[in-house]
């Protein structure tokens, strides 16, 4: 096997695990966060003998974010109302949108 196919079979297998933890994550209810993945600058083009695995993983990749769409809109829907419950929650006197000052001195 050639350095860049292994170098690649490595980073392959590396997005498969986290597309195998979101798929985990949102089976169990979860809405954990995942960075963007960004390919070493030195990996070269992707070799032909893993155009079929990768098409696949970006197959997997879109069903997951796909399946993962509601459940954001729900942890968004939650954290709104959060926010409204806690506006409703503070009286307006304290919800001033700039400083307000008393000049007691003068």
């Amino acid at each position: 096997m050639s350095d860049r196919l292994t170098a690649w079979a490595a980073v392959l297998d590396e997005l498969e695990r986290s597309v195998a933890d979101a798929q985990r994550s949102l089976a169990a209810g979860g809405t954990e966060s995942y960075a963007a993945w960004q390919p070493p600058a030195d990996l070269g083009p992707l070799p032909l003998e893993l155009a079929d695995q990768a098409s696949e993983l970006v197959e997997r990749q879109r069903r997951t974010l796909d399946e993962g769409a509601p459940v954001l809109a729900a942890a968004r829907g939650a954290l709104d109302y959060t926010r409204r419950a806690r506006r409703a929650a503070v009286p307006a006197t304290h919800r001033a949108a700039t400083s307000v000052y008393l000049d007691v001195t003068a």
